[in-house]
């Protein structure tokens, strides 16, 4: 969905009216990689603590 052009302001704008408050969002440099890479950190970390 971040690929799309204009969605981070729309998401922004939307929430912001939801919550009633200030919202600002992000996306990533390259949206179609982002999962993999948030993957790998979260099985890095568990096998850092050994809570597997």
């Amino acid at each position: 969905m971040a690929c799309i052009p204009g969605i981070e302001s729309e998401f922004a704008d939307r929430l912001s009216v939801e919550l009633g408050l200030d919202v600002s969002a992000t996306k990533p440099d390259s949206p179609d990689t982002a999962p993999a890479i948030g993957a790998y950190r979260i099985a890095e970390r568990i096998r850092e603590l050994g809570s597997y």
